[in-house]
């Protein structure tokens, strides 16, 4: 029985953990803003969940740790757990993918039924999300839905109260379906649930994963139509005309533009006009940049600032990415610049 309830553990705790990753797993994206913050419940036959972590990534990178309490009902006792996992976002437009590799620890229940007995167990995964930007990011409410595949490891450890101790290795597989709901790009609501199975046995899980964006959202998501060349590799170091590309690059995340502040009081306002080179991965060259119309010296250097946060879609010439000068206007104009307007 202790055997059978305790193995239950892994399978309750991380059926609906694996793969915690952006709008693969219906959270806020990270290329928003880079450190997010969560809160998770788990509940099942066999245990209750509750804990909370810190994710961390950029705009394809990421991984999350996290500390839980796990309850054993069975048991009337309780044990924690530590969690980690790392991942890659690949997106296809709309459809997005996430291979992802994890490692758990759990720590306990101890002195289960008064016996002394304690289990201890190491865990190892890998696995695929995908979530589908249902009616897309731009929305204030977003709907993705998610499901994803993992396979993991267990090693655990029953140890008796007279320090003997008895081992065992199972392997699982774990299918999960889910649904994000992104509120304004700041905070997700992310309900699912999960069926894991090993030789012999099976569990379903459900859970919610709440996630919050701290402070304010760094970025604004602006185009997630890639050119045909994004992600490929470039090797040719010319800069190129707009004119002698196929695709010119695309403005893909860009910042808020700071407050206007004392120059919107003084009346002062207008179209700041900067080129600079957009390199093969999308990335400003912002050595390169030199300003074609200044109005400001506040709003020129905000101008430069905006653009050194932004990334772009690369351009692309014959098929690969090549880096490219295009001309960039930051408007700070109230309602709006014309391509001419200026104070």
């Amino acid at each position: 029985m202790v055997r059978r309830c305790a193995l239950a553990v892994l399978f309750s705790v991380f059926g609906t953990t694996i793969l915690a990753g952006q709008l693969c797993r219906g959270i806020v994206p990270f290329e928003r803003q880079p450190i997010h913050t969560y809160l998770r419940g788990q509940f099942s036959k066999e245990i209750t969940v509750y804990g909370g972590g810190l994710g961390a990534g950029g705009r394809n990178g990421f991984g999350d740790v996290s500390l839980e309490w796990v309850g054993v009902d069975a048991f009337w006792k309780s044990g924690v757990s530590v969690h980690g996992d790392a991942g890659l976002e690949l997106p296809l437009e709309a459809f997005h993918l996430c291979p992802v590799a994890e490692v758990a620890i759990v720590l306990g229940p101890n002195d289960i039924n008064g016996t002394g007995v304690r289990y201890r167990e190491q865990d190892y995964g890998f696995g695929l999300n995908a979530g589908l930007e249902l009616n897309g990011t731009g929305h204030a409410i977003s709907i993705i839905p998610t499901g994803s595949y993992g396979h993991m490891k267990a090693h655990n450890r029953i140890t008796g109260s007279s320090g003997a101790f008895v081992t065992h290795d199972r392997a699982s597989d774990i299918l999960t379906l889910g649904v994000g709901f992104l509120f304004s790009q700041r905070v997700s609501f992310t309900p699912s649930v999960s069926w894991a199975s090993w030789a012999g046995g099976s569990s379903r899980g459900f859970a919610v994963r709440i996630t919050f964006v701290p402070g304010r959202s760094r970025p604004e998501v602006v185009n997630r139509n890639p050119t045909s060349c994004a992600g490929l590799a470039g090797g040719d170091s010319t800069v190129y005309d707009t004119s002698q590309v196929t695709e010119r690059p695309r403005l893909r995340i860009a910042p808020e533009l700071p407050k206007l502040g004392m120059q919107e009081e003084s009346g002062v306002w207008g179209r700041v006009i900067v080129g600079v080179i957009i390199g093969a991965d999308g990335s400003p060259e912002m050595s390169s940049a030199e300003f074609v119309r200044k109005i400001d010296p506040g709003l020129d250097n905000a101008a430069l600032d905006w653009i050194g946060g932004a990334s772009y879609w690369p351009a692309c010439r014959e098929g690969r990415p090549v880096r490219a000068r295009i001309v960039q206007p930051v408007d700070f104009c109230p309602g709006g610049c014309g391509p001419d307007k200026k104070s």
